[in-house]
């Protein structure tokens, strides 16, 4: 009798592999490979987010005199920062225990946006990341909703993600309130930040190594796609970078906060949506 296939980590209509010709091809066993994998690459996303965009976010604006005046907010932001490290944590020991190392530590960005992430939270730029960082905490409460709403999700990665839901709903909270301290800025200041912003969740969201990384590590453990590796590899680039990736990445509707905050303040006027397919 034969074992059980492993649950899946993320809905099946995820993009990427899901999204490609290669799909129907693939086995069933082939099939649930492929959804761990997105579903182990979109943590390693998380990571990387938490750790090169909102911890260093956070660490710029405890320092800013506008957010120290804000009853309270210095304090919220200290709590988000153990919350983010407790994330990291949680998030490399899942991969750990799923063998997500070497070829499926897929997220890495460029040195250079990683770096300039990292600067960021060594100067009084904070403005520049809090966009990026109020839409992607937003992702990852949709990212959990979806992943809670499956009948036959694995546990261990459903119980991951509810519990990193509940802290980022208190997050997109304090975001909000960071955008008051936003607001506080001249109005040359906020409107680089707004532009640095938007280049930044680009650079960030679309892992540009993750394609032929997914293909290897996918490749490794179904060896029988091995000579078509390359075609596979840019499938999932294709896949990767179109509207349906965005609208999972970014679903920025109208009661979205990091919408909101686009409509609303005037930084943001007349600069090109990051997103395909989202009109402001």
């Amino acid at each position: 009798m034969s074992a059980p296939e492993p649950a899946r980590f993320v809905p099946e209509a995820l993009p990427w592999f899901a999204g490609t010709p290669w799909w129907p091809r693939f086995s069933v066993v082939e099939q649930r490979t492929a959804n761990r994998l997105m579903g182990l690459l979109v943590n390693d996303i998380f990571l990387l987010i938490e750790r090169d965009l909102i911890l260093p976010m956070a660490r710029s604006a405890a320092r800013d005199p506008a957010v120290q005046a804000r009853p309270g907010l210095p304090e919220r932001l200290a709590e988000l920062v153990a919350d983010e490290r407790r994330h990291i944590a949680r998030f490399a020991a899942f991969a750990r225990q799923h063998g997500a190392t070497g070829e499926l530590a897929v997220a890495r960005p460029p040195a250079g946006t990683a770096l300039m992430a990292r600067l960021a939270g060594l100067l009084p730029t904070w403005r520049a990341l809090w966009w990026a960082v109020l839409a992607t905490e937003e992702w990852t409460i949709t990212f959990a909703d979806q992943v809670l709403a499956m009948p036959d999700g694995d546990a261990a990665y459903c119980a991951l993600h509810a519990a990193h839901r509940g802290d980022e709903r208190r997050h997109v909270a304090v975001g909000s309130e960071l955008g008051l301290a936003w607001d506080a800025a001249p109005a040359w200041r906020r409107a680089w930040a707004a532009r640095a912003g938007v280049a930044l969740v680009r650079r960030l969201l679309l892992p540009c190594r993750a394609p032929r990384r997914l293909a290897r590590a996918f490749i490794q453990q179904h060896p029988r796609w091995r000579s078509d590796e390359c075609h596979l590899a840019q499938a999932l680039a294709r896949a990767g970078g179109g509207a349906d990736y965005w609208r999972m990445v970014l679903p920025l509707g109208q009661a979205s906060a990091a919408g909101q905050a686009w409509r609303l303040r005037p930084a943001f006027a007349g600069l090109t949506s990051p997103i395909p397919g989202w009109t402001p």
